[in-house]
């Protein structure tokens, strides 16, 4: 899994459309330069800053998904890998950047 990973990251940006988010995600780590968030195998995912969360995440439609208690609504973002940088787009076209961790 790690290889075809490691070929994922290296052709170059990847869209929603081609992207396993799952295996993109899962048993990985990425920084957001002033958080940290985990994606574990079971669905759950930690972010953690001066004040750690958990929630919990999946791959839906091509889409990563999470939800953080207490609300119990699910938000799914565009996903798409450049290189290590991982950028999670929303419904707006807002785009957060985090850096996968080796």
């Amino acid at each position: 899994m790690r290889i075809a990973l490691c070929f994922v990251l290296l052709a170059g940006p990847v869209w929603a459309e081609g992207l396993d988010v799952a295996a993109a995600l899962t048993g990985r780590t990425v920084d957001y330069d002033a958080a940290l968030q985990t994606f574990h195998a079971d669905g759950t995912t930690d972010y953690v800053t001066d004040r750690p969360s958990a929630g919990r995440w999946v791959a839906r439609d091509g889409r990563y998904c999470s939800q953080w208690p207490p609300s119990t609504e699910w938000a799914c973002y565009d996903l798409r890998v450049e290189g290590l940088d991982v950028v999670f787009t929303d419904d707006r076209g807002n785009e957060t950047t985090g850096r996968l961790r080796p």
